[in-house]
C-alpha cells in the first residue's frame, strides 16, 4: 500500500489495488496517505460493502467538490469521491432455469467463481438475491468470468455485466433485539448465534472470532456501533447500537445476522 501511494504521487496519476478484506483494510487505515502526498479512497461497488479496493489518488488531482463524504476512523480522514471512477465491475449470475435450480449458497457461488482460477483479491463482495447472486469484481477479469463461468455446482447459470447493483437488491440479514449485561463480544454473539456465553467463550479461546477483520482472543473488548463480528461455523453479525438500559440494569442491543 506505502508503494502504491508512492508511486501514484511520483506518476502523478491514480493508483488502484485489489481489493482487500476487513483486516487488509483496518491496516490501510494505518498509513497516512498526506505523507506520500495522497489521498486515499476506497469502494467496493456498492453500499456498505466489506470488501473494498482503494484509491490513490495524488492531492493535484484531487479537488473537493460535491460527492465527497469524510469520516474519522484510526487516525486517519476516509473519504469516498463517488466521481472518481473505480475499476469495478457488477455481474449478475442466476441459474438458466430457476425453476429446476439447485439451492445455491453464497459459498456455492464464491467455490465455482475459484473454481475458473481467479483469485480471491480480483473480486469483492458477493451479494445474493433469491437464488442469483451479484458479484463484484476488478474491471481486468470480468469478461472472464463471464465467460468461463458456466456451472454452480450442478446448475448451469448465465453471467450478465450490469451497470450497478439494483436498488432493492439488499444483503440478506435478520434483526436480531435483546439483552446483554455488558458490551463483551461473547455476550452479545451468544444472542446473535443462539449460542450460550461459555460455549462462545471457548470459541473466543480458540481464535474462532474475528473483529473487523481482526482476530480476537480475550472477551475484554467493548463493541462500538458498526462492528462487523465473524465466527467460525457459526456465520457473521454487525452491531447494531445499544437500544437503552432496562429497569434491571440490563443493556438492551440490536445486532443484524447475515443470512
Amino acid at each position: 500500500m506505502r508503494e502504491l501511494a508512492a508511486r501514484a504521487w511520483q506518476r502523478d496519476l491514480v493508483l488502484f489495488s485489489d481489493f482487500m478484506d476487513l483486516n487488509e483494510l483496518n491496516i490501510l487505515r494505518m498509513i497516512s496517505g498526506r505523507e506520500y502526498g495522497v489521498r486515499i479512497l476506497t469502494s467496493g461497488g456498492c453500499e456498505n460493502a466489506e470488501r473494498q479496493m482503494a484509491a490513490f489518488v495524488p492531492e493535484a488531482l484531487f479537488s473537493c467538490q460535491d460527492g465527497v463524504t469524510a469520516g474519522t476512523g484510526a487516525g486517519q480522514r476516509e473519504e469516498t469521491h463517488q466521481e472518481l471512477h473505480f475499476p469495478v465491475s457488477c455481474l449478475h449470475i442466476r441459474p438458466q432455469t430457476p425453476k429446476f435450480a439447485e439451492k445455491l449458497s453464497h459459498r456455492d457461488y464464491l467455490g465455482a467463481i475459484l473454481g475458473t482460477g481467479i483469485e480471491r483479491c480480483k473480486t469483492g463482495d458477493i451479494i445474493m438475491d433469491d437464488g442469483s447472486a451479484w458479484l463484484f469484481c476488478c474491471d481486468t477479469v470480468a469478461g472472464y468470468i463471464a465467460e468461463e463461468l458456466t456451472s454452480v455446482r450442478n446448475t448451469a447459470v448465465t453471467v450478465s455485466r450490469e451497470s450497478s447493483l439494483p436498488p432493492d437488491v439488499r444483503r440478506a440479514e435478520k434483526e436480531i433485539t435483546g439483552t446483554v449485561s455488558s458490551l463483551r463480544p461473547d455476550l452479545v454473539a451468544a444472542l446473535a448465534f443462539g449460542k450460550s456465553r461459555s460455549a462462545v467463550s471457548g470459541m473466543i479461546a480458540e481464535g474462532s472470532m474475528m473483529i473487523n477483520g481482526k482476530c480476537v482472543t480475550s472477551c475484554g473488548y467493548h463493541l462500538k456501533n458498526g462492528d462487523i463480528i465473524s465466527m467460525r461455523g457459526l456465520g457473521k453479525m454487525r452491531f447494531n447500537s445499544a437500544l437503552g438500559e432496562t429497569k434491571k440494569g440490563k443493556i438492551s442491543v440490536s445486532v443484524s445476522r447475515y443470512l
